[in-house]
């Protein structure tokens, strides 16, 4: 079952006369943000034009929900129809920064609207919870927005030919190291040296001590 806010979002969409996998959900909930980004940044950004050419001290929540959507649409804005292996690891990304452990909400979030707030103000801010919400559940499927390992090239397959081919040539060339033995009845001064029979590298290798 999804996340209630995404079920929210999933039932008003009449298209969808199917059952969802996974990664087909985690394609869709960005798209579905993006458009309500920038139905919300179509509200603010006329608004906070105005206030700076009015002068004067700019609202406060205003300033902060429109720097908050300007961030979310950099990234969830004209993603491909598909999963890439550009645009989607950058969102999983930014997801995952804004939702880890420890990480401050934006202002918009924590703060907004406050008292201060018009009623557009207070639309806006609202949208921007909406949105939250969207991205906080979509985030724990951001595994899906890595697209899956593409299979080796010919060029690719021969390096790594070539590399095992080094390795086991040096591995085969260890040398077997000289063991020493002292005779009981010999001073430290009067040590034997004794050349072992050759070990083959199988027994080297299951040697433990």
């Amino acid at each position: 079952m999804w996340p209630r806010p995404c079920r929210r979002v999933l039932a008003t969409i009449p298209e969808l006369e199917y059952k969802l996998d996974g990664r087909e959900f985690a394609t869709l909930i960005p798209h579905v943000i993006a458009n309500w980004t920038a139905e919300a940044k179509a509200l603010a950004d006329p608004l906070l034009s105005a206030a700076v050419k009015k002068g004067g001290e700019l609202p406060r929540c205003l300033v902060a929900c429109a720097a908050s959507l300007d961030d979310v649409s950099k990234v969830m804005s004209r993603l491909p129809a598909q999963i890439d292996g550009e645009r989607y690891p950058k969102v999983q990304s930014f997801l995952r920064g804004l939702f880890k452990s420890g990480a401050v909400p934006p202002l918009c979030k924590s703060s907004c609207p406050d008292k201060s707030c018009s009623v557009e103000e207070k639309t806006i801010a609202d949208k921007f919870h909406a949105i939250w919400a969207l991205m906080d559940s979509v985030e724990p499927y951001t595994d899906y927005f890595s697209p899956p390992s593409l299979p080796p090239t010919q060029s690719q397959k021969k390096a790594t030919n070539k590399n095992i081919i080094i390795q086991e040539q040096k591995h085969n060339s260890v040398m077997v190291p000289r063991l020493f033995f002292l005779a009981p009845e010999l001073r430290d001064d009067q040590i034997v040296k004794v050349q072992p029979s050759p070990l083959t590298l199988h027994q080297l290798n299951g040697w433990s001590g």
